[in-house]
């Protein structure tokens, strides 16, 4: 995760806990110092244990629209 200009986060490198999966069609996560994603795109997370269930949270870029759905057939569903 980076953001614009780069001093804006306490550290420029996030990890996540163990066992959350992570997909994205995003090169990379970046947003700008006032909160505006750089890129449109689609962000799923899941937990490889207990659940087949995936949640996702797509945004798009210069709006700062964020919306969160569930991942199913390949589709973020709101």
């Amino acid at each position: 995760m980076t953001s614009s200009p780069a001093d804006c986060l306490v550290s420029s490198y996030r990890q996540l806990s163990e066992g959350i999966v992570l997909e994205t069609d995003l090169e990379n996560i970046i947003f700008s110092f006032r909160g505006l994603p750089a890129e449109t795109g689609t962000i799923i997370v899941s937990l490889p244990k207990g659940t087949n269930e995936k949640r996702c949270v797509e945004i798009v870029d210069n709006l700062g629209l964020i919306q969160q759905g569930i991942y199913k057939n390949s589709n973020c569903q709101f």
